[in-house]
């Protein structure tokens, strides 16, 4: 394939792979945050969410329309992570599977960490002190096994696995305030 071809497509797939999977992250994100009744997205997202509204023949939902919102944050945002990605790996002389599988090493602990992060952020907000107290104390614990099974070096692992456990916990055993 001549040169220009090939950068054009590296960059082209890093855009739309990640683009595509953060449009989507981004849009359940938003779609579920906003039946919590929160507000969500940039304001520049708004307005062109509003703009790709008016292709529907009716008024979309504030769900409807937070989760376009949404999907467009994520789409723009982790597009131009694949971008620049598609960029980097179109200047480099490694083979192309060794960048898409470093592509994918990158994005995919990104996406699951935003989706651990934000089902951590969904539990003490649904759940409130309750599951502050037991996240936390999931994290103590987390992290204090790791040092005593591991040792040192695995503190920072065995606090973030308890952070999500001590969380996860809270969602079960902790129940809704009403409203």
């Amino acid at each position: 394939m001549p040169e220009n071809a090939t950068f054009f497509a590296w960059t082209m797939l890093g855009t739309g792979a990640l683009g595509l999977l953060g449009g989507l992250f981004g849009g359940l994100a938003a779609g579920l945050s906003r039946q919590q009744g929160r507000a969500t997205g940039t304001a520049w997202a708004a307005r062109a969410a509003e703009a790709l509204s008016q292709l529907f023949a009716r008024k979309l939902s504030p769900v409807e329309m937070a989760t376009l919102t949404g999907g467009v944050d994520g789409a723009m945002f982790m597009g131009t992570v694949g971008l620049l990605l598609g960029l980097l790996a179109a200047h480099q002389d490694a083979a192309p599977g060794v960048w898409v599988l470093t592509a994918l090493a990158i994005a995919a602990p990104l996406l699951l960490g935003a989706a651990l992060f934000g089902l951590l952020s969904y539990g003490l907000i649904r759940v409130r002190m309750g599951a502050l107290v037991l996240a936390l104390l999931g994290a103590v614990g987390g992290g204090t096994l790791a040092i005593g099974v591991w040792g040192l070096n695995h503190t920072v692992p065995g606090i973030a696995v308890g952070l999500f456990a001590g969380t996860a916990v809270a969602l079960v055993v902790t129940r809704r305030p009403r409203r």
